[in-house]
């Protein structure tokens, strides 16, 4: 998830980047996919607090520690296009 919002954003971005609406765009680009990540994490987490496997619980947190970079990135370049830059 956290890649492909990474990529969309940098689409949406290259897309409306002229365009009189591409704040707009982009916020409403930004809320939609941060409720979405927000909507996996949490059932990921509900789905590994509920079993009683170890090695799958580490593996699930290894993977939401890692999708942070991907979306780091992905509101960085959303600020940036927010900007102007």
């Amino acid at each position: 998830m956290a890649i492909l919002t990474w990529g969309a954003t940098d689409a949406t971005i290259e897309r409306f980047r002229c365009s009189p609406a591409c704040t707009a765009v982009l916020m409403l680009h930004a809320t939609t996919y941060a409720v979405l990540y927000g909507l996996f994490m949490a059932a990921t987490l509900h789905a590994v607090g509920s079993e009683k496997v170890t090695s799958l619980q580490a593996a699930v947190y290894a993977d939401v520690a890692l999708s942070t970079l991907p979306i780091f990135i992905a509101v960085r370049h959303i600020a940036a296009a927010a900007r102007g830059v």
